[in-house]
């Protein structure tokens, strides 16, 4: 499920719940990772009371996100709204 939540200006953040089976291992991690590269916006993702550049593998893999968790991602900056609906695209069809 995606919620988007629109409440700030030059701020676009959406809640997920993955779905996979397998979680946000390596391979998901970096088809993500992958995809937010390819935009100019800072992007942070938040699970419980973890915060972590969304851009670290690292950082994403450190996560430990499961099937059926519930992550935040807040995008920031110049191509924040190209990047919100190709990330929601991506997890929506692989997550």
């Amino acid at each position: 499920m995606i919620i988007i939540d629109r409440r700030r200006e030059g701020l676009k953040k959406f809640q997920y719940e993955v779905v996979n089976p397998q979680g946000i291992h390596a391979a998901p991690a970096s088809l993500l990772v992958n995809e937010f590269n390819k935009f100019h916006c800072n992007v942070i993702i938040e699970k419980g009371k973890k915060v972590i550049d969304g851009k670290d593998i690292f950082a994403l893999m450190g996560l430990n996100i499961k099937q059926n968790d519930t992550i935040v991602v807040t995008f920031e900056g110049k191509e924040e709204n190209e990047a919100v609906k190709a990330v929601e695209r991506l997890l929506k069809e692989n997550l």
